[in-house]
């Protein structure tokens, strides 16, 4: 209800849609530029295994999915008030209720899919890290791992 009282005013929805936009768009220029230095450095491109091509690839369909619903389904924040709360919250309390999500588009359910998929992967990647706590990756010095395949 909050959300949608927010959006009550054009200038606050356009400027939220608009912010989403722009950062979807640059998320999505950081993704190529690690996958392009993925396939690109030597060094990055021996490190790299089967798990980090699925998790990139599932996060460029994510990406891609995200700017595609941001550009041709709009009001997105909207939408969602009315829409995947609730089912998000029928998913909490254990009684999914997947009537909320079969109306929405197609781009609208393969970006929820993709969410999905990414959240069951996410802990097979080297990426579970990051839920270290406290998190020691965000003070600690630059390291250089070198592996040495035969």
């Amino acid at each position: 209800r909050q959300v949608l009282l927010f959006n009550a005013r054009p200038l606050r929805l356009y400027l939220l849609e608009i912010t989403g936009l722009i950062f979807g768009l640059l998320t999505l220029v950081g993704l190529i530029a690690i996958i392009v230095r993925r396939v690109t450095a030597i060094r990055v491109k021996v490190v790299t295994t089967w798990t980090d091509w699925v998790l990139y690839g599932l996060l460029l369909v994510q990406v891609v999915s995200g700017i595609g619903v941001a550009v041709i389904h709009g009001w997105g924040s909207s939408w969602f008030a009315a829409a995947m709360t609730p089912y998000l919250w029928s998913l909490v309390m254990l009684q999914p209720q997947t009537a909320y999500v079969t109306a929405l588009p197609f781009l609208v359910k393969l970006h929820l899919t993709c969410a999905w998929l990414l959240i069951g992967f996410f802990p097979f990647t080297r990426l579970v890290h990051v839920l270290v706590v406290p998190n020691p990756y965000l003070w600690r010095r630059t390291q250089v791992v070198r592996w040495y395949r035969k």
